[in-house]
């Protein structure tokens, strides 16, 4: 049987999750800030080349 936990100590474990949470959050945050420029570029470029895949399927098909 698992003894129970104090008020206190659930409490304590709540706060450091929280802080472990919000500082994984933040470092997410900081890493997507530092390549965001490149993301844009990237999905830009990835649309760009889905576009022009799809005209093509569609301008292939018919007599154009």
């Amino acid at each position: 049987m698992i003894p129970q936990k104090s008020f206190f100590q659930k409490i304590l474990e709540s706060a450091a999750l929280f802080a472990l949470a919000a500082w994984l959050v933040r470092t997410g945050v900081c890493m997507i800030q530092s390549v965001w420029g490149w993301l844009i570029l990237l999905s830009v470029i990835t649309g760009v080349i889905v576009v022009v895949i799809r005209v093509h399927k569609y301008y292939k098909g018919s007599k154009f």
